[in-house]
């Protein structure tokens, strides 16, 4: 999802081969305690496509978790077509559902760009709320939005390559 558009949103991370993203995913997998033991099979990235698997390519989903002491975080990206068409509630409201019920993930966070109002929008609708401003390892701020009940950790790591220390 390398476009002007997620740039812009979300930040140019430097992702541009598939060997990249495969990094970027490795350094972030779920930690075994953060979902209740239940160790997921594979990573939890999911390519979103219009109608069936054979429609065209809207975006994705993900599951990721970028350091042991950080929550797990969910989010979402979506090509410029398929933006402000309720896709991105849709697919990350069945993520949720699956983080919860089938993970038993209690603690959850996403962070969009600080100016990302889009998918600011899309948190809030999941139930999310603000938490607070949280700078990651890149240089980049981002609000952080929680869970309800959850409590906000200002000196969270964030960086989209993750830790990898799972």
């Amino acid at each position: 999802m390398n476009s002007c558009t997620s740039h812009t949103h979300m930040g140019d991370y430097g992702i541009r081969t598939p060997a990249q993203f495969d990094a970027m995913k490795r350094g972030s997998r779920l930690s075994v305690t953060s979902s209740g033991g239940k160790e997921p099979d594979t990573d939890i990235y999911y390519l979103l496509h219009l109608g069936d698997k054979d429609g065209d390519l809207m975006g994705a989903v993900s599951l990721m978790q970028r350091a042991a002491s950080t929550p797990p975080d969910t989010g979402w990206i979506l090509l410029e077509d398929f933006h402000e068409k309720g896709y991105a509630t849709e697919a990350a409201t069945e993520l949720l559902r699956f983080s919860k019920e089938d993970l038993g993930i209690k603690e959850l966070i996403t962070w969009p760009g600080a100016l990302n109002r889009q998918s600011q929008r899309v948190a809030q609708k999941l139930g999310f709320v603000e938490g607070g401003q949280v700078k990651d390892k890149e240089g980049n701020l981002n609000l952080v939005y929680i869970l309800p009940g959850m409590k906000f950790d200002k000196n969270m790591l964030l960086s989209i390559w993750g830790d990898g220390n799972r």
